[in-house]
Order: C-alpha cells, then structure tokens, then sequence
C-alpha cells in the first residue's frame, strides 16, 4: 500500500478546493529508493536519501492524466494505479530498492516558486539487487485514499 505525504495531502485538496490557487503540474516523476529511509507523513523529497544513483538511472516521467494513471473504486476505496509500466535503468548501480516514490513540482503554501514535492510512497513486491539487474521494470504504482 502507498503512503500519501502532507505535500500529497496538500495537492489534492488544493486541486478540488482551491483550483484558481494552484498551478497543476501535468506529470509526475516516479523514482526508486529504499525504505531503510524511514519517511514519514511529514517527510518531502529532500529526506529520501537512497534513492538510485546510477548515471544510467533517472527518475521517470508519468502523466498526470488518463494515459498515466486509472482511478477506480475498490471496496469502499479509491484507487489511483499506473496505467502502464515504467522501466528504470540500472545498469551501474550496486544498491537494492524496495520503494518507489511520486514527486510533484508545485509551489507548496508558504513557498516562493515551485520545487519537487514527495507526494506518496509504495512498496515493491520484492527487494531487487541493482548489481543483479540491468532494467527495474515497475508495474504496480500509485495511491490509495481510504474511507474510514
């Protein structure tokens, strides 16, 4: 399951209460990192700090509309999935991933211009060993709001 960060919770209330307000970003960049970082509901995109670092890798960029995600209903849930796969490479990197993380750039409140914002993180199915691989391919991504 993916955690929604307080920049995610931001955006998306701002997006629905707010629109005149904010500036939408019309992509995501989706990256990998390892959950060894710990983050927390508080945390942003400066606090991941294993994040991959090969120079073949880079974080990879998903539309922020139909051809990027599907929204559908799950139980009493609503559920935001990729709509297709992402490929990373990391062909020379020897760290292991278990994560993937959101980010969005938008000018958060209180700030001056817009920077990269954590939006929410997730769970790979397994750890992958980048000394192993060449290519991470992700299929599973995205977010869930809860209705409690």
């Amino acid at each position: 399951m993916a955690n929604l960060h307080q920049s995610g919770e931001e955006i998306i209330q701002r997006s629905f209460f707010a629109d005149d307000a904010l500036t939408k970003p019309s992509t995501v960049q989706v990256g990998l990192y390892n959950t060894s970082d710990s983050l927390s509901d508080s945390s942003d995109v400066g606090d991941i700090t294993t994040e991959a670092s090969g120079s073949a890798y880079s974080r990879q960029s998903v539309s922020l509309d139909s051809t990027g995600f599907d929204v559908a209903v799950s139980g009493s849930n609503i559920v935001a999935s990729g709509s297709s796969s992402i490929i990373f490479d990391i062909t020379d990197d020897t760290a292991s991933f278990d994560g993937y993380f959101i980010v969005a750039n938008y000018q958060r409140l209180g700030e001056g211009a817009s920077n990269d914002h954590l939006i929410t993180t997730g769970n790979l199915t397994q750890s992958r060993d980048a000394s192993q691989i060449n290519k991470l391919e992700l299929q599973e991504y995205g977010g869930q709001l809860e209705n409690d």
